[in-house]
């Protein structure tokens, strides 16, 4: 049992975290530049555009963009929690193994 857990292939090594923090950085400056493009073509429109297509477009746009941001504290929270258990993990594990 004690080679199995040592070989094991699953979860992340510390080597990845920064290509986790990478990839989530990517994620919110695209969510950022995304919205603020959607943002500025839906100011592009005249106030007669109000209940055009393009218009309604720009707006459920812009909230699918909101909804999607909303959620960055969140994940941020569990790439944090996820680090502090490996963390923990590769602290403890020498320890259980001997």
């Amino acid at each position: 049992m004690k080679g199995d857990l040592r070989t094991s292939k699953k979860g992340f090594a510390m080597t990845e975290l920064p290509k986790i923090v990478l990839i989530f950085v990517v994620i919110v400056v695209m969510i950022a530049i995304g919205s603020l493009i959607v943002n500025e073509l839906r100011d592009s429109f005249d106030q007669s555009d109000n209940y055009t297509a393009g218009y309604n477009a720009t707006l459920a746009g812009e909230d699918a963009f909101n909804t999607f941001a909303s959620y960055l504290p969140l994940l941020a929270l569990v790439l944090i929690f996820a680090v502090i258990i490996s963390v923990v993990v590769v602290a403890l594990l020498p320890r259980v193994m001997q």
